[in-house]
């Protein structure tokens, strides 16, 4: 039953709540409540496994018995729906550029460790095939998780903002424009910002944008507060836009 739930966040988390809130989202727990449901009566219909037996492996009980119809529609309703939420977050971490490249990785590999243990159950890789080698290699599962989210405090990011952001066209543009989060952090920027303002896109990311306007105009104070003011030539402006549930703002300057 946990899978739907993490899809569920993983749509949410990425700027899809659109998805998440819609009637063919809960499509997904179809599989799940057939298997609460059917799973306890397995004795008298069989779909899950027939041939049940205890077989002790490594020293301690383990059961070994041949698959049915419906442990094959489990498991892709289940690792299967895990995968696509795995998917969603590290496609949405990669997109951040090479600042969290490394976390993009470790959000992939944590798929990959339990996969690949239930590969060597289902295909009977070694000789002690009713092994389960998902449930040891878990442990990977959680440590890369644990990596890319805890660790490197991507959880403090909300990359809604920066999917509305790339949904605007922002290299349209061709005013400098920078795209804040709710904490007022850069998220991005286009590529008319990275040239008249001199930013670098991998240094300025996830700063305050206080810093980095301060930076540009050091008399000048922080910036949360403002809604416009001249320097000479120059109009900056940070105004509110929406992104869904994200508050992300964008701070142009123009001629």
């Amino acid at each position: 039953m946990a899978r739907p739930p993490f899809v569920g966040f993983g749509l949410e988390y990425t700027g899809r709540g659109d998805i998440r809130r819609s009637w063919y989202y809960w499509l997904l727990y179809l599989v799940p409540v057939l298997t609460l449901v059917l799973l306890p009566i397995n004795h008298i219909h069989g779909l899950f496994w027939t041939e049940f037996a205890v077989d002790p492996v490594f020293g301690v009980a383990a059961a070994s018995y041949d698959f049915g119809p419906l442990f094959y529609v489990m498991l892709i309703g289940g690792p299967g729906w895990a995968v696509v939420g795995v998917l969603l977050l590290a496609d949405t971490v990669w997109d951040y550029g090479s600042l969290f490249r490394s976390e993009a990785l470790a959000v992939i590999a944590s798929a990959i460790f339990p996969a690949v243990g239930l590969l060597v159950w289902m295909l009977e890789l070694t000789p002690n095939s009713h092994f389960i080698w998902a449930a040891p290699l878990f442990a990977g599962h959680v440590l890369c998780d644990y990596y890319a989210f805890v660790g490197k405090d991507m959880f403090e990011i909300y990359p809604a903002t920066n999917r509305a952001a790339k949904q605007s066209a922002l290299a349209d543009f061709r005013a400098p424009v920078l795209v804040l989060e709710a904490q007022h952090r850069i998220v991005d920027l286009n590529p008319a910002a990275e040239e008249e303002l001199e930013l670098d896109r991998e240094e300025v990311v996830l700063e305050p944008a206080s810093a980095v306007i301060q930076s540009l105009d050091p008399g000048r104070d922080s910036p949360e507060s403002f809604d416009q003011y001249v320097d000479g030539d120059e109009e900056w402006r940070i105004s509110p836009r929406s992104a869904h549930s994200a508050g992300s703002t964008s701070s142009s300057r123009h001629h």
